[in-house]
């Protein structure tokens, strides 16, 4: 305890003590739905003209592949099975269409690493499904997901992701005109990390 005397007052003071406490905030999430393939493209590659030499033709896809992923820690992929391009009477033959990924989006503030997209892919009529879209969880454990020797990203392919794509339909020479069409099967897998 001080003195001190102002104008002939007798003022008394005590010392200051400071404190400090720590509390804790918690919150709890559950996962809100599930894991849905929401929307898949057609393209429409228009009308061309089919010369001697054949026919290479690009086309953007009509709404980007979009995946929801409310929180499921688990790996998953959508891939695309095309099925042959006819007529009603006959086939493209030799065909292939090739997909590349254009840009990968999700929410404003999404800080899950984003899932990785086709790279030139060629998908040929009647054969197997090929992945477009994939969020691998061992991704997380590379030189890409680390900065300044921390991890960037505690997740991937965790919300909500836009992917879009660009096609290329190469038909060669040697095919009849006509008005083809072909189906695509998306579908999405998902498997344990």
């Amino acid at each position: 305890m001080g003195l001190a005397i102002a104008g002939g007052l007798l003022i008394t003071t005590q010392p200051v003590h400071a404190a400090t406490t720590t509390t804790t905030s918690t919150i709890s999430f559950t996962t809100g739905g599930e894991l849905t393939l929401d929307a898949a493209p057609d393209f429409a590659f228009g009308k061309n003209i089919l010369a001697a030499e054949g026919a290479t033709i690009e086309a953007n896809g009509s709404v980007p592949v979009q995946v929801s992923n409310p929180g499921f820690a688990e790996n998953w992929q959508v891939a695309m099975k095309l099925s042959n391009f006819s007529n009603g009477q006959q086939k493209l033959k030799g065909t292939t269409l090739t997909l590349s990924q254009g840009d990968i989006t999700s929410w404003r503030g999404n800080t899950s690493m984003a899932p990785t997209g086709v790279t030139g892919e060629k998908f040929v009529p009647g054969g197997a499904a090929q992945t477009v879209l994939n969020a691998d969880w061992s991704k997380l454990s590379t030189d890409a997901n680390r900065y300044d020797n921390q991890w960037i990203h505690n997740t991937i392919g965790v919300g909500w992701w836009n992917s879009n794509l660009q096609a290329v339909l190469d038909v060669p020479g040697g095919n009849a005109p006509g008005v083809y069409s072909a189906t695509m099967t998306w579908s999405l897998v998902a498997s344990a990390q």
